[in-house]
């Protein structure tokens, strides 16, 4: 009895400190991939579950177990705008891979804006140079670039390539599971670039080594 619960409080305890690890990534990060949300302002939000900042309204979803943080960014009132942020951990051979992306749009349509990956290490955050993924690049234009011709088929102008960037093409971190996932997140602008579409969706493998396979 006495080994069951030891084993049940050190089970408990391993779930309790990977959940303070998530959440202390999300004050580490940059304020700037955040809404410029300080870390005292992201504090408030992880304690409260919600934030009000100016004209601005954030609330937050924590799964501790899984290692996910979403923030969800609306105005309070006026405008239509709104911003998502996503924040992954993935854990491989004693080390952290930190993923962060965001998504912004309107009632004109929304788009993927942002991701990048970091590798964790204590209190510190380097971002990730290296190739994560087929496509990836710090430099987020340049990715989007890579990405769409990845979906796209043989031939297709740039024009029209630009134009998928913005036709709710989203990068979505998991909540659960692994991998990550691009696809078009609505079906009336899949419909309208389909003819120039390869694969409707790219699937990116967790690794179990620090990056994903396709």
């Amino acid at each position: 009895m006495k080994f069951k619960l030891a084993l049940l409080t050190l089970l408990l305890s391993a779930n309790f400190a990977f959940s303070q690890s998530v959440i202390d990534v999300f004050y580490q990060l940059p304020a700037k991939l955040i809404d410029d949300l300080s870390s005292t302002e992201r504090k408030k939000l992880v304690n409260e579950g919600s934030l009000i900042k100016e004209d601005m309204e954030y609330t937050i979803e924590i799964a501790k177990t899984s290692g996910f943080i979403r923030v969800n960014q609306s105005y309070t009132a006026g405008q239509s705008g709104y911003q998502r942020f996503e924040i992954c951990i993935w854990n491989y051979n004693k080390k952290q891979l930190v993923g962060c992306a965001a998504i912004g749009g309107s009632n004109g349509g929304y788009f993927q804006n942002e991701l990048t990956f970091f590798h964790s290490a204590g209190v510190k955050l380097t971002a990730v140079q290296d190739e994560v993924f087929k496509g990836y690049s710090p430099d987020f234009n340049i990715m989007m670039d890579r990405l769409v011709t990845q979906m796209c088929k043989p031939g297709t102008t740039k024009k029209i390539k630009d134009d998928i960037k913005f036709a709710a093409l989203t990068l979505t971190l998991p909540e659960k599971g692994k991998n990550i996932v691009l696809r078009f997140s609505d079906e009336q602008e899949y419909a309208r670039y389909s003819k120039y579409i390869l694969h409707r969706e790219l699937t990116f493998t967790w690794n179990n080594k620090g990056k994903f396979d396709r």
